[in-house]
């Protein structure tokens, strides 16, 4: 079988090395090795504290972002659970989100210089979906913020989570005010998701959600 990779003249030494690249990937001996790479690749992925608990139901794991995630369970496939959640809710382990305390008197204004997001309007408790951007208004990732009172607690997405750390810690070094950050990797993380979310967290707690 030919396959023609590159079509320009220029590029035949970029193609015959691509050539040899694919030979060498379909032979037998490269793919047990391939094999044995992704083997020793996915010992080394991140598990989360909810990782036993998704292999004893089944869970069929994959990685994402360099953790072990569950992307269906057994006997559920994955448009039987996304139907469930749109119509009733759903328990999503999350613990692979980066997870981010600010303290100081500052914290407010120090965030909202990173983010589009109004936090002063922020009740204990209370939180909202924003975006985190750079001093040009380029978006760099969207973020969950809360109050918790004495502090905010933020929540970066797990592909983005080291980037969107060094960012915020860099934008620090420049602030003039009493920020401090605490980053918890160590934290787990579950979020209800759904329509009837309120409706089963709400008899677990005293506070009234709606």
């Amino acid at each position: 079988m030919k396959l023609t990779l590159l079509a320009s003249s220029a590029s035949l030494h970029v193609a015959r090395s691509l050539s040899a690249m694919l030979r060498h990937a379909f032979s037998k001996g490269a793919i047990r090795l391939s094999a044995a790479a992704a083997t020793a690749a996915a010992t080394f992925l991140k598990r989360t504290a909810l990782y036993d608990f998704h292999l004893a139901h089944g869970g069929k794991m994959v990685d994402f972002a360099g953790w072990s995630m569950p992307v269906q369970y057994k006997d559920t496939g994955i448009i039987t659970s996304c139907l469930h959640t749109r119509a009733d809710a759903s328990l999503f382990d999350v613990s692979h989100m980066g997870q981010l305390r600010v303290y100081g008197k500052d914290r407010v204004r120090f965030m909202e210089s990173l983010t589009v997001g109004d936090l002063q309007i922020l009740k204990p408790g209370e939180g909202r979906l924003t975006l985190l951007t750079t001093p040009q208004s380029t978006i760099i990732d969207d973020t969950v913020i809360c109050n918790e009172g004495d502090h905010l607690y933020v929540v970066l997405n797990a592909s983005n989570t080291d980037k969107d750390m060094k960012h915020i810690e860099r934008a620090l070094e420049d602030f003039d005010g009493d920020v401090s950050l605490e980053p918890h990797p160590e934290a787990s993380l579950i979020a209800l998701q759904g329509p009837k979310a309120m409706e089963v967290l709400q008899p677990m707690l005293a506070e009234d959600l709606t």
